[in-house]
C-alpha cells in the first residue's frame, strides 16, 4: 500500500474560527462518486471518507486519497487518515485522537455501526446478518399486553376453565377486527388459522364461531400435512415448523391457535415444539396462541403451575377458576366463574386480570378487569380446631429433638389425625424436614422432622389455595417420601 505524506496546511489557516458541525461534516453525499474495488473494507472506508468530507468544494478534504476531517476534534482543517488493509481498515488522526474515540464519535454521529474493522465473512452454511442491518420496528399488539404480534402466547389451564372458548373468541374478534375483551379500538384483521384436531368442525368450532359473530372467509383450519410416503398426518413440531412458515406468509395469517399443543408435539417433546412456534412467530410476524393443559382447577393453582414452568413464550396467560365468595358479579348478578390472568410479559409489565363466565352458551360476558390479587382467596389470620390439635400434638412430639417422620405418621394417625390435617399443622409450625442416610449405605437413609431452629422466621398462614387438593392428599398418602 503506498504510503500517503500528509498534507502541511498554512498555519494561518489554522487560526480560522471552527465552523459549526453541520458546516463541516455531512451525510452520506449521493454526488461523491467510490473508486470501484474489490475489498469490501475498501468499500466501506471509502464510504466513511465521504461522509467526512465537508461542504467546502474548496475544502483540502475533497483531494483524493487523502486526509478527511477527523470527528473527535472540531477542527477546520482535515487530519484524519483511514488506511486500508487486507483484514480491515484503521484511523490515524494527526492530532492523536485514539481509535476508540473516533470508533464512538462515528458511531454517534451514524457513520459506524459497529467498533473497529467488520468481522470475517461467516460459513456459508451459517446465515448470518448484521443487526445494523435491522431496520428498527416499534413492537405491534395484537391484543395489547395480552398477545403480541411475532411472539408465541400460551394459555395454561385445567380441563374446563375456558381455554379453548377463550381462543374461539379471539379468532372472532381478529376475524372480524372486533375490539379485545378489555378494550375499544379494534383489533387488527387478518385470517386466523386453526390446528385442533382433536375438535370437530361440524359440532363444536362452526357453532361456536357461528355464535361468537365470526367472519368465516378469514378462519381457516388446517386438518393435515401430506408426507412423502404418500400418507398424511395431522401437523407434527418441530418436524413441520418450515412448512407452518410457508403457509403462514401464503396466507398471510394474522393468527395461529395451536389447541392444545400437546396434539402437535412430536416425539421430541413439549419443549421442542415450543422453541418451533417461537421460532415461527418471530419468522412471520403473526401472533401464536397455544393452549397447555396443567392441573389445578383454582386459580390460585394455575398461576403457581405456569408461573414454574420456563419457556420461550413472550407472553404467558392462564385460566381458573375465582372462589364464589370473592367473584364479582355479572351484570346479571351471579359470580363471574373463571378469570384470565397474565404471569409473564416480556415487553412490559404484567396487565390485569379480566373476570369472564360462560354459561349456556359460548358468547358469556367479560368482565372489568381488576388486579390478580382481588381474585384471589385471602390468607386465613385463624386455623381450625383439627389442624390445631395436630399441631399441639405434633409439637409434644418433637419437642425431645428430631424423629422419624414414619413413626410420627404412624402416632398421629392412631389418634385420628390425617394424612392431610398433619401436613398443615407441619406447614403452620414451620417443622423443617431432613434425609438421614445410614452411614455406608445408600438408599437406605429414612426423612425426620425436627422443630425450626430459634433463629428460624416463623411460618406464616397458609392461605386457601395452598391447601392440598383431594388428589393432592390422595398422591402424598400413596408415596414414600412424606
Amino acid at each position: 500500500m503506498t504510503s500517503i505524506v500528509p498534507h502541511q496546511p498554512d498555519p494561518s489557516t489554522d487560526r480560522l474560527p471552527d465552523p459549526r458541525p453541520d458546516q463541516c461534516f455531512s451525510p452520506w453525499s449521493e454526488n461523491m462518486a467510490l473508486e470501484p474495488t474489490g475489498n469490501p473494507y475498501g468499500l466501506e472506508a471509502n464510504r466513511i471518507m465521504a461522509a467526512l468530507r465537508c461542504n467546502r468544494p474548496d475544502c483540502e478534504c475533497h483531494r483524493p486519497n487523502d486526509l478527511v476531517h477527523c470527528p473527535v476534534h472540531a477542527g477546520t482543517l482535515p487530519k484524519l487518515l483511514i488506511n486500508e488493509t487486507d483484514d480491515g481498515f484503521f484511523f490515524e488522526c494527526f492530532m492523536r485522537c485514539r481509535h476508540p474515540e473516533i470508533a464512538d464519535a462515528l458511531n454517534t454521529m451514524g457513520i459506524l455501526t459497529h467498533r473497529g474493522a467488520p468481522a470475517a465473512e461467516p460459513p456459508e452454511y451459517l446465515h448470518v446478518r448484521r443487526v445494523a442491518a435491522d431496520i428498527p420496528r416499534p413492537l405491534v399488539w395484537l391484543w395489547p399486553d395480552y398477545i403480541p404480534l411475532g411472539g408465541l402466547t400460551l394459555l395454561h389451564g385445567a380441563p374446563g376453565t375456558g381455554k379453548s372458548w377463550i381462543a374461539l373468541d379471539l379468532a372472532a374478534r381478529v376475524s372480524a377486527a372486533n375490539p379485545p375483551p378489555d378494550g375499544f379500538e379494534p383489533m387488527p384483521r387478518g385470517p386466523v388459522m386453526l390446528v385442533t384436531p382433536f375438535a370437530s368442525s361440524h359440532t363444536t368450532l362452526s357453532p361456536r364461531l357461528t355464535e361468537l359473530r365470526a367472519d368465516f372467509d378469514d378462519v381457516l383450519r388446517l386438518h393435515s400435512v401430506d408426507r412423502p410416503n404418500g400418507t398424511s398426518t395431522p401437523l407434527q413440531l418441530p418436524k413441520d415448523a418450515d412448512h407452518l412458515i410457508e403457509l403462514i406468509e401464503q396466507m398471510e395469517v394474522r393468527l395461529l391457535i395451536i389447541d392444545p399443543l400437546e396434539s402437535v408435539a412430536a416425539a421430541q417433546g413439549l419443549r421442542n415444539a415450543l422453541n418451533a412456534l417461537a421460532w415461527v412467530a418471530a419468522s412471520t410476524g403473526a401472533a401464536v396462541l397455544a393452549t397447555c393443559h396443567v392441573q389445578g382447577l383454582a386459580l390460585a393453582h394455575a398461576i403457581k403451575r405456569a408461573a414454574a414452568q420456563h419457556s420461550p413464550a413472550a407472553s404467558v396467560l392462564v385460566t381458573g377458576l375465582i372462589d364464589p365468595r370473592i367473584a364479582p358479579s355479572t351484570p346479571s348478578g351471579a359470580p363471574f366463574q373463571r378469570a384470565l390472568v397474565s404471569v409473564k410479559n416480556t415487553h412490559g409489565q404484567l396487565p390485569p386480570a379480566l373476570p369472564f363466565s360462560i354459561q349456556d352458551s359460548p358468547t358469556a360476558a367479560w368482565g372489568v378487569s381488576t388486579h390478580t390479587q382481588n381474585l384471589l382467596s385471602p390468607r386465613r389470620s385463624t386455623i381450625g380446631p383439627i389442624t390445631a390439635t395436630a399441631l399441639k400434638i405434633l409439637s409434644n412430639l418433637l419437642a425431645q429433638g428430631p424423629r422419624p417422620a414414619a413413626e410420627i405418621v404412624a402416632l398421629t394417625s392412631e389418634r385420628g389425625i390425617t394424612r392431610g390435617t398433619l401436613h398443615r399443622a407441619k406447614r403452620h409450625a414451620n417443622i423443617r424436614s431432613y434425609r438421614c442416610n445410614q452411614p455406608g449405605t445408600e438408599g437406605n437413609g429414612s426423612w425426620h422432622w425436627a422443630l425450626p431452629a430459634p433463629t428460624d422466621p416463623g411460618a406464616l398462614p397458609a392461605s386457601p389455595e395452598e391447601q392440598p387438593s383431594g388428589l393432592e392428599k390422595n398422591a402424598s398418602e400413596n408415596t414414600a417420601t412424606p
